[in-house]
Formats: C-alpha cells, structure tokens, sequence
C-alpha cells in the first residue's frame, strides 16, 4: 500500500503542477503578466483535480481512496481567489460522492477544515514574506493531514497502518511546500517579467530622447560652421554669404523636419512618395558637411551621375549626411573621400569611400545596432539605425568592406524610379 500511496500522490503532485504551469505559460503567451487571469486559474486547478480524483487515487479498500486534492484547494485560495477553492472544495466532494457515497463523506469532512483555516488566513498569507509563508504551508498541511489521517482510522482504523500515516503526512506537508515555492517563483518571473517591460520602456524613452539630439545636432551643426565662416571671414562676396545663409536656413529646415517627423527615425515613413534626382541631392548633402571636410582636411571626390529614385528628400538627405558625416569623422588628420555612383539594370550602387580608421570585423557585425558605435564615448550608434532604416523603406540594401587603418566603403543599392 506504502507504494501505491507514494505513486499516486506524486502523481497527483506532477499534474497539478503541469497543469499550473500550462496556465502561466497561457499567461506570458497572451502577455498578461501584470494581472492573474483568475478564471484561468481555476480552469487550470479544476482540471487537474478532476485527473487525479478520476484516474490517480490511492485506495484504501473498495470504499475509500485516498488523494491529496486538499492541495488545490489550499493553492487556489492562496494564489487565487476565495471562490476558486469554495467551488474547486464543492467540484471535489460532488465528484467524489459520484464514485462512491462514503467517498464523498469523506472528501466532505476532510477538506472542509483546509478549507476554512485558509480562507480565514487568506489576507494575513498575502501580506506576509516567503519564510512565514513556508511556515503557514507547514502549519495548514499538518493540520489537514492529521483530520486524514484520524478521519481514516475512524472508518478503517485496521486498515491504516501508523507507517503509512507518517508516510503520507511527509508527502502531504511535502507536497504543499513544493507547490507554495513553484508558485513564489511563477510570481517572481511575472513580477520579474514585468519590472523588465517597464524598463524597456523607460530605455525606449531615453533612447528617442539620445536620438533625437544626434540627429538634430547634424544640422545644427552644419549652421553653426556657415555662421562661423561668416561670422570670421570678412572678404566674403554677398553671394557667398547669401549663399551661406540659404544653406543654413536649409539645415534649420532639415532640422525641423527631423523633429516634426521623427517617426521616420525608427520607421521611416514613406507616404509622400517623391522623385529624388540624387545628383543634386547628393551635391546638396557635400555643400552641408564641407564645413567640418575643411576642419578635419578631408578632401571630396564626387562622380555621381543624374538618375531618378523613389523616396522623401530630407529622408535621403538624413541618411548620407550621416554616412558621410561618419567617414570625415573617421579619417583623423586628414584624408580623401570618395562619393560615385554607378548604375545597374534596375537601380544605382552609390558607393562612399574613405582612407580612415577602418573597423574590424566584429565592429562590421554590429554596424546598425543602437548604441554601438566605433567613437567611444561621443557616439551613440544611433545615426546608423537611421541610415539602415531609411535605406530599408526605399527597398534598397547596404553592403559594408572595411579593415582597420585602412578604411572603409560603404555600397549603397537604391532601385530606379520606373
């Protein structure tokens, strides 16, 4: 009998505990991990009751089978809610008087004590930390096992050896104390889980926050050297000054797009459809960074013929300033840089070439990611997400060769416009 008995409620222990978990795991599929789904719960906690008090019991004889369905109902009020253990308590005892009427007298009389002490300690177990709720666990099993065991040699008391009553009484208080740790740690991982989500969000937050000061601080920065240069050079010719503040007002413009419609940063919207002619557009983008070309010495080649794309104009702009913005940065003390372009069948390769400090291949394995960048500290990695997205939303691809101290080339595929 002592092997049937440990057989069965280790059983019965297993199913309760896949059948909580399937629940949990309905929980993080759905994502609602802020709130119990309690309806779930009891779905979870009566169909394991009703498999173990169909198919996994412990007979005593003909009339009498023991079980420790006891066990959910402790759970479901504990984890759950008053009503999940006063019906899961009255599913227990209609199931068990259906197989058997001394059955149900006996379901009755043993799980109506478990019942009330936990409903009574229900608010104070809550409240309470880990330790003395491990302490509580002990306390309610013992309590119920010994009305089981003292009910059982009531009705069969030659049936009911003192080996077996200390055996299932181990596996009673056992048994509860596994299910009170599985459930601490299922609430941990929800709360964990949770606490994780709002730290996203919260890095979302600091990361627009990041982004949006990069990619305003281009323009700014590109107005800021035009007034510079006016502001020191008094043998300007009033067309070259009128040419500078127009360049400076563009970039003021651009700036405020970027923040009008900043949405485009981390999906680039490409609603407003445009033919962009990328010879202008890309002299447009030379004229903007030539200011800091002249502070680092670097110098520009450009061989980039007229051809026609689909896109937006300050998208097109954002994603090759950044690009050539990044490969004067990286030719410390000086150097030249190469912008051409050659046509394909169906769109241009536009290919940008620098004589910097190249990367490695583990930096090209993580060219794009947010806040990876090869400046250290003054990077946030940030510009390149943008240059991969737009790049992306104009359905074209980026192909990247570089090796340290020698350089790098990005190759940039755009479709033609049909």
């Amino acid at each position: 009998m002592i092997n049937d008995l440990v057989e069965s409620c280790i059983i019965n222990l297993f199913i309760i505990l896949i059948c909580v978990q399937i629940n949990y795991f309905w929980h993080v599929k759905r994502e609602a991990v802020e709130n119990n789904n309690y309806l779930a719960v009891f779905i979870a906690l009566a169909g394991s009751l009703f498999i173990n008090r169909l198919f996994f019991v412990s007979e005593i004889n003909s009339s009498l089978a023991l079980h420790i369905g006891d066990l959910v109902i402790i759970i479901g009020i504990l984890y759950g809610r008053a009503w999940i253990g006063t019906t899961l308590f009255i599913i227990l005892v209609v199931l068990s008087t259906i197989i058997h009427p001394l059955h149900g007298l006996y379901s009755f009389l043993t799980s109506l004590p478990p019942l009330l002490i936990t409903l009574y300690l229900r608010k104070i177990y809550v409240k309470i930390p880990l330790n003395k709720k491990y302490t509580q666990a002990v306390l309610i099993s013992l309590v119920s096992s010994i009305i089981s065991m003292s009910l059982a040699n009531v009705f069969f008391s030659d049936q009911w050896a003192l080996l077996d009553s200390i055996l299932y009484m181990l596996v009673y208080v056992g048994g509860l104390l596994g299910l009170v740790y599985y459930m601490e740690n299922l609430k941990r991982s929800r709360i964990l889980k949770r606490e994780i989500i709002n730290t996203e969000k919260l890095q979302a937050v600091s990361h627009l926050a990041a982004s949006i000061s990069h990619e305003v601080r281009n323009p700014l920065t590109a107005t800021k050297g035009f007034l510079q240069l006016l502001k020191s050079d008094d043998n300007l010719s009033k067309e070259k000054k009128q040419q500078f503040i127009d360049i400076a007002i563009s970039e003021l413009n651009r700036a405020e797009n970027i923040i009008n419609d900043y949405l485009a940063f981390a999906k680039p919207s490409m609603e407003l459809q445009e033919t962009i002619e990328i010879q202008s557009e890309i002299n447009k983008v030379i004229e903007i960074v030539k200011p800091l070309a002249n502070m680092n010495a670097v110098f520009i080649q450009c061989h980039v013929p007229v051809f026609y794309v689909n896109g937006e104009k300050h998208l097109f702009q954002q994603c090759f300033v950044n690009l050539v913005k990044n490969a004067i940065e990286s030719m410390q003390g000086g150097g030249v840089l190469i912008l051409e372009a050659q046509q394909s069948k169906k769109g241009i390769n536009i290919t940008i070439s620098d004589t910097g400090i190249g990367m490695t291949d583990e930096q090209l394995g993580r060219l794009g990611e947010p806040y990876f960048s090869t400046k250290g500290i003054k990077g946030t990695g940030l510009g390149m997400v943008a240059v991969y997205r737009i790049v992306k939303s104009m359905h074209g691809s980026i192909r990247v060769k570089s090796k340290p101290q020698e350089g790098t080339t990005f190759t940039i595929y755009l479709p033609g416009h049909p």
